[in-house]
């Protein structure tokens, strides 16, 4: 017997992979954390808006849009960077189709938590219930009856307000989460209504639950953002987003890709020769065109030819490729007599601009025997 899911949850056996989605409609808050996050909302929009607007000079025929994705050409345009479909991993960020998944990202999609989760330790500041004043929660009117009578009752009058104002619809009180994005609206939300009941503000705060345990025993909260793991942290941070910008800063604008024939990997011609043929891929990423000399070296009396491409006087094989564009070439290696002693024999292709304009590359590969 078979049934059908109409509840739009993953299962596995009996099991659900995920919580059935809810829409969750996030109550507004004015407060300190609001008005940060609106004011950066601010910002990433007036750049997504205006960029548009920018212009850049990137030559004849060029697209003079600063900031351009062109899918008809697989090209994202960033000022003076021009990145390929092969350079993808210089984007560090994904666009999220206009709020289709909502908070389905932050809990299943988004690597966030997972990666905060493994990071943080006993001193990391999270947004925190703190219990220990919270506790026991009454109503209102209960809470000042308790402690007319000199009873304990806790700042939380249970009003709901922290979850209303969440994106995620996380219930902080309940301890840490995964849908939690450390947005601090329900600090916001909390410190209002403790104001209107006339209770200490920051119920709801970034804390260590390190530091709820001791007050708990009577001790001193302990904060130390400088340590270990914040230092090692930032080093890292310097490290990569340094690497990152040095390689990028010093890219070439052109590059050489290769591709050894696989069926087959090397033929005996009938004289006794043996020949391995590549694909040679150079890629122009100005806007101009550019000519290159390709040479192969490290097989001494290796005869080479590229199909469609004809030397100069000096022997040089030349490949001309347009601007903004990959020209694939057809380079056949052949080596007469035999070689002993040796399946693979190293090779090392080098493409040279003639233009004047220092470049150079080489990509190193087998020339494969018999």
């Amino acid at each position: 017997m078979s049934t059908t899911n109409t509840t739009g949850i993953g299962t596995s056996g009996d099991h659900a992979l995920y919580a059935p989605g809810r829409k969750i409609y996030a109550k507004k808050i004015d407060g300190q954390f609001r008005r940060i996050k609106l004011g950066i909302q601010l910002f990433t929009l007036a750049v997504y808006y205006l960029l548009p607007f920018v212009r850049w000079n990137r030559g004849l025929n060029e697209p003079s849009q600063a900031v351009l994705v062109d899918f008809e050409h697989s090209r994202f345009y960033f000022f003076f960077i021009e990145i390929w479909p092969q350079e993808v991993y210089y984007v560090t960020g994904l666009l999220i189709l206009a709020g289709h998944m909502r908070e389905q990202v932050c809990l299943y999609m988004c690597p966030w938590p997972r990666i905060q989760a493994a990071l943080t330790d006993e001193y990391a500041l999270n947004v925190t219930y703190r219990f220990d004043r919270g506790e026991p929660r009454e109503s209102l009117k209960h809470a000042a009856a308790l402690r007319a009578q000199g009873a304990l009752a806790g700042d939380c009058i249970d009003c709901g307000q922290c979850v209303a104002v969440c994106p995620t619809g996380v219930d902080i009180r309940q301890g840490a989460s995964l849908g939690c994005i450390q947005c601090g609206l329900c600090i916001d939300a909390c410190d209002a209504v403790m104001s209107k009941v006339d209770r200490p503000s920051r119920l709801i705060a970034y804390e260590t639950e390190m530091n709820i345990e001791r007050r708990q025993c009577g001790k001193a909260s302990i904060y130390r953002p400088i340590r270990v793991r914040t230092v090692t942290y930032a080093l890292l941070i310097l490290v990569i987003g340094g690497f990152m910008s040095f390689t990028l800063a010093t890219r070439s604008d052109v590059r050489l890709s290769l591709l050894h024939d696989r069926n087959p990997l090397t033929v005996k011609l009938k004289d006794g020769s043996v020949r391995n043929a590549y694909t040679a891929r150079l890629s122009n990423m100005t806007a101009e065109t550019r000519r290159f000399t390709l040479d192969v070296s490290g097989l001494k009396g290796a005869e080479v030819e590229v199909v469609g491409a004809e030397p100069d006087a000096q022997g040089h094989i030349m490949i001309e490729t347009g601007p903004d564009q990959t020209r694939e070439a057809r380079v056949l290696v052949t080596i007469r007599g035999l070689r002993a002693g040796a399946s693979q024999l190293p090779v090392i292709f080098t493409a040279r601009a003639i233009d004047g304009r220092s470049a150079m590359m080489t990509v190193k590969d087998v020339f494969v025997w018999p």
